[in-house]
Parts: structure tokens; sequence; C-alpha cells
């Protein structure tokens, strides 16, 4: 048997820590995969222009879902009514949000959000906080016959749609988003 180089050993083991670490989530890995990048840009470039509050450290930043909602609300609308995908995205994502990961008193459970107000594209954006979290800091996971797998994938695709458009609706935000500087 022949020593394995450092390069191979890399290799397997990159490959060996994505496919553990994907499990049984049976996500499409390529959404997954632009999902998690885009909406990472998303909290980047959303700081970049200063939509945040402070959290409860010092240091500490979040995004202001408020702030970015009141930014592109009038670009934002327009779209909506002018993109049949983005309609159709938004009413899944109002119809069926993502549930929130809760202690149930014996381990992990489930439940639904409470958002506070009507300002659906607030809401859109912390729904799509919320299925970041549930899909990648959440413990997912699924038999391969679980009806639930293809709903993780339709969130996947319809966050897409909404972040698209979301980044699309100011110039400085996807100017932010897109830069590598």
């Amino acid at each position: 048997m022949r020593d394995r180089t450092d390069k191979e050993v890399d290799v397997k083991m990159a490959r060996s820590l994505k496919e553990t670490a994907i499990g049984n989530l049976h996500l499409r890995e390529e959404d997954a995969f632009e999902f998690f990048v885009a909406y990472a840009r998303y909290e980047y470039a959303a700081k970049v222009c200063k939509l945040v509050h402070q959290g409860d450290e010092q240091r500490m930043l979040t995004i202001n879902p408020q702030g970015v909602a009141d930014r592109i609300r009038a670009s934002f609308e327009s779209r909506i009514s002018s993109d049949k995908s983005l309609q159709k995205a938004v009413a899944y994502y109002t119809a069926q949000p993502p549930q929130r990961q809760i202690w149930d008193g014996n381990g992990p459970g489930w439940d639904q959000p409470v958002y506070q107000g009507n300002d659906t594209l607030k809401n859109l954006l912390l729904q799509l906080a919320q299925a970041r979290n549930n899909l990648f800091h959440g413990g997912k996971g699924w038999k391969a016959d679980n009806p639930a797998m293809e709903r993780d994938n339709d969130l996947l695709r319809h966050g897409l749609v909404i972040l698209d458009a979301v980044v699309n609706s100011d110039d400085q935000l996807f100017g932010e988003f897109s830069s590598f500087a």
C-alpha cells in the first residue's frame, strides 16, 4: 500500500467532511451553496450600507430588517408587480413561512414564528434569515421518503428568487453585495 500525498488526503477529507455535514438533509447541493453564499453576501452588504442595529454585545452587529425593508420597499414592490417568479416565491414564503426551532422540554422541536406587525417585506427578510438558520444551523435531516425534504428545497429555490430581488432593489446594496474589496 502506498502512502497518500498530502493533496490526496486533503481532497478526501474535504469531500468526506462535506458529505458528513450535509448528511441526510437531501438538499440540492448547488442551490444550498448558492443560497448560503448569497445570504452571507447580503448580510455583508447590509452591514456595509449601515442597515444594522447593535446587538447585546457592544461590537456585535445584526441586520436591521426594518431598515432594509424601508430602503428597498418601492423598488421591491415594483419588481413583485412585474415578475411572476418573484410573485410565486413571495406567495410561498407568506403562505408557508419557515418554522423556528424551539426547545420543547425534551429536545429540539419546531413552532410557527411570531411576527410583529403586517409588514410583508420585513417579514420576508426575517423568514429568509429563519430559513438560513434552519437549513444550515438547525440540525435538520429527513429520511429519504419524508415529504419535508422537498419543502426544504422549495425554501431554498424561492428564497434565492427573493434574495435576488432584495439585493437588486438598491444600487448601493447590490454594489456591496457584488464587490470583492
